[in-house]
This record gives C-alpha cells, sequence and structure tokens, in this order.
C-alpha cells in the first residue's frame, strides 16, 4: 500500500533495502518514527503493529484516516456524489 501522504525523511526509495533487513519471522512490528508509514504499508502485515509520531497533527490525520474517513472526504471535498454508480461504491466502501 502506498501512504497517503508524502514527508520529509521518507524511506520509499530505501524502503527495499529497509525490508530486506527484516527477521524473517516477527510477531509485532513498532514504527517509533512514523512519518509517512510507508515501512509499515510496505511490509506484511503483523499481528501487532504500532504507528507513532510526536507531530500531533499527523497523528491526527492518521486517526482521521482510519476512523473518520467520510468526515475526511467531505472536508477534503472528494465526495461529489454524481451518479448511482458512485454511490454504490461509496455505499459498499463504507460497509
Amino acid at each position: 500500500m502506498t501512504p497517503p501522504i508524502s514527508w520529509v525523511g521518507g524511506k520509499r526509495s530505501i524502503l527495499p533495502v529497509i525490508l530486506d533487513r527484516f527477521p524473517l519471522e516477527y510477531d509485532r512490528y513498532i514504527e517509533v518514527f512514523g512519518g509517512s508509514g510507508v515501512v509499515l504499508f510496505g511490509k506484511e502485515p503483523t499481528p501487532f503493529e504500532v504507528w507513532n509520531d510526536m507531530n500531533g497533527d499527523l497523528h491526527n490525520f492518521y486517526h482521521c484516516v482510519k476512523n473518520k474517513h467520510l468526515s475526511l472526504l467531505k472536508e477534503l471535498g472528494f465526495l461529489p456524489l454524481n451518479s448511482r454508480a458512485e454511490f454504490f461504491l461509496m455505499k459498499a466502501f463504507l460497509n
């Protein structure tokens, strides 16, 4: 998955190098300096994952992406339901 934002100091260009250094087996991943989350989103999911960052605005953004996506879409203006097909697409997304 591609992160929804770019971030200063992002690791997108070196992600393959970082992932090659991961252990073969692990059951938890803790992202201490979360940023855009490119490493978290680029690795295989694990049962226990933590994304952390000191930036409160960034934390709030990811909270909205995860828990308040419809409000975020409205705020960003990405909710122009102009057709029945778009309505069914949004309905399926929300379900």
